[in-house]
């Protein structure tokens, strides 16, 4: 079938002669001797107008070597692979006067590779999803018998992939060999006798069998994210299930997030992240992706740990380094002189700490005084270029002070009014008796005295009071330009001195 690869792709029949330059060999006489086979149909799915399609054939492979070899039991696991077990007497035995080469395809790691008896039994698990592209690690296949005859014919799996296989035998023999344990077989009780065998699961983890890829590449930017992206390979022979991914980064990493294409991650806690994979086929690769940020620049380490229920080998632990950079921020002159309405001029220089830097700096200004504004002439730089330092000039705008003018204290009625009061004490010093004009100039005197405290009063006040200032006061400030980039920043004071 297109897209998936055979475990077997040709009949293992030693009386087939090729008379084609197709990838297998054709006959024109009836083959001699049989092999089993194992293929998988898709479900069977219903189209737009309502008609029931065909079922397809997504996988096909015989199995089976140059004698009789049949399929009699075959169970399914959670990773859609074909466990089989049967019979076959492909292989040569001279005891037992067999002589059918080439033998039954077993795998590297077989529990047993040679023919024992007349007839064996054997447990294949094909993994029906292979591509091309892969090797074939995913599949397994051994013969499993003693020196009689052997037939497996019922197989099952439990939810932790472990396999049951069970048949009859009349060897006296049988015995399976545990690399675990060391365990042996049993005696032969009567002619024939039924067995059952449990057969683990074991998968080969590899996170180191590809090297962590970081991105970008060289010297990161502190405060800019870091793409890490690990894989997770499964070297078989079975599958691997319920598999753990951990993550952890350093003090000065924050951990942002995490995905794997064929599971779910956690929400980063901390500097810890944990991703799961319900299961990886055996010759299949699953890819993790660390997204972290260091905060400052550094040399950094990002670990990943894979584990899993069935996993035996010890190639687990990853570690990825980065050496993140950072960058320093310097105003000059430290301080300017300017007369209100004036422009303050300094100059900002934003320099590499580790050679480049790889992300854009923005400039900002702060604490600056009323009517003040700052601007830039070139706000974001670039320090990637490979000059080193970059450069901006920064323009402080001032206000100008508004002029006070003096205003006069009085005037209107209230002069008209004071103009009066000379004119009545002369009128009164002309009438009555000298004694009565006496009195009379020292009341108008006191009089004149009153009104002219009562108005020299709102004069000293609006003397005294100032108009609002609405340009930049005069006076000595200290500000601050930021350089920032991602959530790193770096900062510098500088001072303006404002005179009228």
């Amino acid at each position: 079938p297109t897209g998936t690869q055979a475990f077997q792709s040709c009949l293992n029949d030693p009386g087939v002669v090729e008379v084609s330059t197709s990838s297998c060999p054709s006959t024109s006489v009836p083959a001699t001797n049989f092999d089993a086979y194992v293929a998988r149909f898709t479900n069977p799915s219903t189209s737009t107008t309502g008609t029931p399609n065909f079922v397809a054939l997504s996988y096909f492979s015989y199995l089976g070597g140059g004698g009789n070899d049949n399929a009699l039991a075959v169970a399914v696991d959670t990773a859609s692979d074909a466990l089989i077990t049967g019979t076959t007497n492909s292989g040569t035995n001279t005891a037992a006067g067999i002589n059918n080469p080439p033998n039954f395809p077993t795998t590297t790691g077989a529990i047993q590779t040679v023919l024992n008896g007349a007839q064996n039994s054997y447990y294949a698990h094909i993994n029906t999803t292979t591509v091309p592209s892969q090797t074939q690690i995913g599949n397994y296949a051994t013969y499993f018998g003693g020196n009689g005859s052997d037939a497996g014919t019922s197989i099952a799996v439990d939810p932790d992939l472990n396999t049951y296989l069970a048949g009859n035998t009349t060897s006296s023999n049988l015995q399976v060999t545990d690399p675990l344990s060391g365990a042996g077989g049993t005696t032969l009780s009567g002619t024939t006798d039924a067995f059952v065998v449990k057969l683990g699961t074991e998968s080969d983890l590899c996170i180191t069998c590809v090297a962590p890829f970081v991105s970008p590449t060289g010297v990161v930017s502190a405060g800019n994210q870091v793409t890490i992206t690990f894989n997770v390979f499964n070297n078989g022979p079975d599958v691997a299930s319920q598999v753990n991914v951990t993550g952890q980064v350093p003090t000065g990493v924050i951990f942002d997030s995490a995905s794997v294409g064929s599971g779910t991650c956690s929400t980063p806690a901390g500097t810890t992240v944990v991703c799961q994979i319900p299961t990886l086929q055996a010759g299949a690769t699953s890819i993790v992706t660390f997204v972290v940020t260091p905060n400052g620049p550094g040399t950094y380490q990002a670990m990943a740990v894979v584990s899993s229920a069935n996993n035996t080998n010890t190639n687990n632990t990853v570690t990825a380094s980065f050496t993140a950079s950072g960058y320093t921020v310097a105003v000059s002159p430290s301080s300017q002189t300017v007369p209100a309405g004036e422009t303050a001029q300094y100059s900002v220089v934003v320099a590499p700490t580790q050679g480049t830097f790889g992300a854009n700096v923005s400039l900002t200004c702060s604490a600056l005084p009323t009517g003040a504004t700052c601007n830039f002439t070139n706000s974001t730089l670039n320090l990637s270029n490979g000059a080193g330092s970059s450069s901006s000039i920064l323009n402080l705008l001032t206000t100008a002070q508004p002029v006070s003018t003096a205003s006069a204290p009085w005037h209107g009625p209230l002069y008209a009014l004071w103009i009066t009061v000379p004119g009545m004490a002369f009128l009164g010093l002309g009438a009555g008796s000298k004694k009565r004009r006496r009195a009379w100039l020292l009341g108008v005197l006191a009089l004149a005295a009153f009104f002219t405290l009562m108005l020299m009063q709102p004069a000293c006040s609006r003397g005294v009071t100032q108009p609002t200032v609405s340009g930049t006061p005069s006076g000595t400030y200290s500000l601050t330009v930021t350089a920032s980039s991602g959530s790193y920043t770096k900062t510098a004071n500088f001072s303006l001195v404002v005179i009228p």
